[in-house]
């Protein structure tokens, strides 16, 4: 039988509604080049270490969980909410893998689009807050209509990610999504643990390339100086 999704009330003042839709912010990351790294345990997965917290974009903001911050940037003209950084994520996407639940409500009080993927791994909202093992996140976007069957660029979907993520959280986040019709195939040809490494791989790279990107221009300001 077929659940209808049940759309929570969240208060939305009259303001954000209206929020403008335009050009695309700037990436939010200064990443070293470690910024990207497989984490200790068995389910290897892409984290970022940032070189500093400063909150300078609402990629930052969503990141650090600083949702005031994200309500002051989406005053700003120019501001939209579905814009992607450098790295192809939106403010939502970031606050869904680093499990920071107020900004996602105040994400999609700004009326993010939660079913919006990535650029380089096809993995929308719900992937990140499944392989974060966030239940009230998972609920919450499961609650606004996400569509949570849908499977990324390795045909992993939430379900899957939550299962290989393991431990008392990922089982919970698991078992839910299973409850509202997530289908689950548990033989699959997957190296989870190669796929995530392909993955912190990528990102290192455009981390790298960032870096490098502005040592370069740090060298041409100091060429320009001595000149």
């Amino acid at each position: 039988m077929t659940t209808q999704a049940r759309k929570p009330t969240l208060s939305r003042s009259p303001s954000l509604a209206r929020s403008p839709s335009i050009r695309r912010l700037p990436s939010s990351k200064h990443l070293n080049e470690n910024a990207a790294r497989p984490s200790s345990s068995h389910f290897s997965v892409y984290d970022l270490r940032t070189v500093n917290t400063d909150i300078l974009t609402a990629f930052d903001a969503a990141e650090h969980g600083d949702s005031r911050a994200i309500m002051r940037f989406s005053k700003a003209k120019t501001f939209d909410v579905d814009a992607k950084d450098r790295y192809g994520r939106t403010a939502l996407i970031w606050a869904c893998d680093c499990a920071q639940l107020q900004c996602v409500q105040v994400l999609i009080r700004l009326s993010a689009n939660i079913n919006i993927a990535d650029a380089h791994t096809g993995r929308g909202a719900i992937h990140w807050a499944a392989r974060a093992a966030n239940l009230a996140i998972v609920k919450l976007l499961v609650q606004y209509g996400c569509k949570f069957k849908a499977p990324d660029n390795y045909g992993l979907t939430p379900l899957y990610l939550a299962k290989t993520k393991g431990g008392v959280d990922g089982e919970s986040v698991f078992k839910y999504l299973l409850g509202e019709g997530a289908p689950y195939n548990e033989i699959r040809a997957v190296d989870i643990n190669k796929v995530e490494h392909e993955i912190a791989m990528r990102m290192a790279a455009i981390a790298s390339g960032e870096a490098d990107a502005a040592l370069a221009h740090g060298e041409a300001d100091d060429a320009d100086a001595d000149a």
